[in-house]
């Protein structure tokens, strides 16, 4: 066994016994699927998973950044990715494909969080990961998406602000609020232009139509829920129309296909925020959320920090469960937006491709050297994609048992990474900081003497992030305060809620 796996063990050597596959099943990931094969980590699943992932969301970025439109590129011999426009206004989509014998796969409509760029992002690993669970996945760019447009001339958000934002919000709509929505109604034209664009080309990405998935984090998850959800048919409100006739796409809006959504950061406008109630007794979609108890974002029940009363999972399973929608909750009782635990150090964000050339073929040797120049990172980064794996594993049995017609009742679940890898959360689950004290420590690097670095030997020594049951009697203090850090009550007020976003991320 190679001993510079040794530290890494200590996170997942308890999770060998994981089920793991050997062909695409939807569920498991594919072991033999992986870049960076279990032969090269001692046989640890776990450990051959996240260098994968690492790996191949690199070479997706380089075909996002890098490659040619319409062209196949094999980013190892199991899942091959091509790069296409899928609107007029030429924004793009990733498409990835495992590659097995099957002329209809499931399809997984994913697409950004707010922010993101295309380089590994978190939305990256995503898409990989369900790629190796056998899923075509439609990867696709939204109105928040800050990769630089094919024509170099800004990117999407300055495109559809420019184009969109800024047109339709003049003075009788000029509020947060209003351009929330604004920008929620040009990512649900989007949503259907991606689906649209996999319903006509079905026979070239093997895709079966009646089984399509809608998946996101934060701005992602809810643009995946609006679409699910939302009756165009019903939709009055006088920016809907401005959007729809700016953009002019043209062709009719359909949902027709999509099985169950799975989303994490998840939020939508409440009943009463001027659309009307967006979740109705026509509806009948299934849906997983995943939350963070310290979200304050996007919170769990209800916030207005991004202008209209937003609701979270915890709210809006009330409204599915009035209307008999099977639904499912996990709320991580120690996670941020959107769902994660972070780790005590956030560098993993800087580690490069194990790559120094997309033609380059990997090898033990490569990859060891790999690891043992980047060790720090790599348990900084492993610790959160470990999370990420079992959040991925729910969202893929969900839709697996949403197939089959064998959804168990719908319900809440509160989990906890089984090591708090953070000073400040760490003493938030020992009772030594409070959730607001916790959450604005997180938030905005606010945190004074609260925080005890004698503790930080403790965190810098916990890498295990799979998960186990909240540990604690669940009460309304698990859960930040609603509407807490919202505009008013201390938080800069940004106009723009894609630039709130923006800020959040990189504060």
């Amino acid at each position: 066994m190679n001993k510079l796996y040794a530290i890494l063990f200590i996170l997942t050597a308890h999770f060998c016994h994981a089920q793991t596959s050997t062909t695409f099943n939807y569920v498991d990931v594919n072991t033999t699927a992986l870049s960076v094969p279990m032969s090269y980590t001692g046989g640890n699943y776990l450990n051959a998973y996240n260098l994968s992932i690492l790996d191949l969301s690199h070479r997706l970025s380089d075909v996002f950044n890098l490659g040619e439109m319409n062209k196949q590129y094999f980013l190892n011999e199991s899942i091959k990715a091509t790069k296409v426009f899928y609107t007029k206004d030429n924004v793009r989509m990733l498409i990835l494909e495992p590659v097995y014998k099957d002329a209809q796969k499931r399809c997984i409509l994913l697409t950004n969080g707010n922010g993101e760029n295309f380089s590994w992002s978190m939305s990256n690993l995503s898409a990989v990961d369900y790629a190796l669970r056998g899923y075509v996945v439609a990867y696709y760019e939204n109105v928040g998406s800050v990769a630089t447009r094919f024509d170099k001339k800004g990117n999407n958000v300055n495109y559809f602000t420019n184009k969109i934002i800024n047109q339709c919000n003049g003075l009788n709509y000029s509020t947060g609020k209003d351009k929330f929505f604004t920008s929620m109604f040009i990512n649900f034209f989007l949503s259907n232009a991606a689906r649209k664009y996999m319903v006509d080309n079905f026979r070239n990405y093997s895709v079966d139509t009646t089984k399509f998935f809608t998946v996101g984090g934060s701005l992602g998850a809810n643009a995946s829920l609006f679409f699910t959800y939302a009756d165009a048919n019903n939709m009055t409100h006088p920016l809907f129309n401005c959007v729809k006739g700016k953009l002019n796409y043209g062709q009719p809006i359909n949902q027709n296909g999509i099985v169950a959504t799975g989303v994490l950061g998840a939020g939508l406008p409440g009943p009463n925020e001027g659309l009307g109630a967006i979740i109705d007794n026509q509806d009948k979609t299934p849906a997983i959320f995943l939350c963070g108890a310290l979200d304050w974002v996007v919170n769990p029940n209800k916030t207005t920090i991004l202008g209209p009363e937003n609701w979270g999972a915890l709210a809006l399973k009330d409204i599915l469960n009035a209307n008999n929608i099977k639904n499912s909750v996990y709320v991580n009782a120690y996670g941020t937006h959107v769902f994660q635990t972070p780790a005590f150090n956030q560098s993993w964000a800087s580690l490069g491709g194990m790559r120094k050339t997309f033609d380059e073929k990997l090898s033990t040797q490569s990859v060891d050297a790999y690891a043992k120049a980047n060790m720090i990172n790599l348990l900084m980064y492993q610790y959160q994609t470990t999370q990420m794996h079992e959040a991925n594993k729910l969202v893929a049995a969900y839709f697996d048992n949403a197939v089959k017609n064998s959804l168990p009742a719908s319900n809440v679940s509160y989990v906890q990474p089984k090591c708090i890898q953070n000073t400040i959360f760490y003493q938030y689950s020992i009772d030594k900081m409070s959730i607001t004290d916790a959450a604005n420590c997180f938030t905005m690097n606010n945190c004074g003497s609260k925080v005890n670095r004698q503790l930080d030997k403790t965190t810098t020594t916990c890498f295990d992030g799979t998960f186990e049951p909240y540990s604690k009697p669940v009460t309304a203090a698990t859960i930040v305060p609603n509407n807490f850090n919202a505009p008013g009550k201390g938080l800069v007020k940004f106009a723009n809620f894609l630039e709130l976003l923006n800020k959040l991320g990189k504060k």
